[in-house]
């Protein structure tokens, strides 16, 4: 607050670093520490490809035609496929767990009415 300049940190609590397209690339922490990562597509600006957390395996994104995110790949852990209908997501987990979003509206403005959980609730 500039209001109580004393108040101010002695160094910034985070920093950012862009790509060249103005896309998030890099993010530290206050020490100057590298704690998040991001790629994105060469053909399509700000769609993000892949992106790490320092000291964990890189989550992979694939997409399909319309933009929509068809895979996200932990090579660590569980991956995801994503399904896509009129008025749902079906999104089924690397150990076939699936979990469905109904969804409601048109195009960009479509929200989720009901999720159904992979545990039948």
């Amino acid at each position: 607050d500039p209001e109580y300049p004393e108040n101010l940190p002695a160094a910034p609590l985070v920093r950012y670093g862009w790509t060249p397209r103005g896309e998030l690339a890099v993010v530290y922490d206050r020490s100057g520490k590298q704690v998040r990562s991001f790629t994105y597509d060469d053909k399509y600006r700000g769609r993000m490809v892949a992106h790490r957390h320092t000291g964990r395996p890189e989550i992979c994104y694939r997409y399909d035609s319309d933009g929509r995110v068809t895979e996200q790949l932990n090579p660590a852990g569980l991956s995801y496929t994503y399904q896509y209908e009129k008025d749902r997501i079906t999104i089924t987990d690397s150990l076939n767990r699936r979990e469905v979003l109904h969804t409601q509206g048109e195009a960009g403005l479509k929200r989720v009415v009901k999720k159904e959980h992979a545990d039948g609730s």
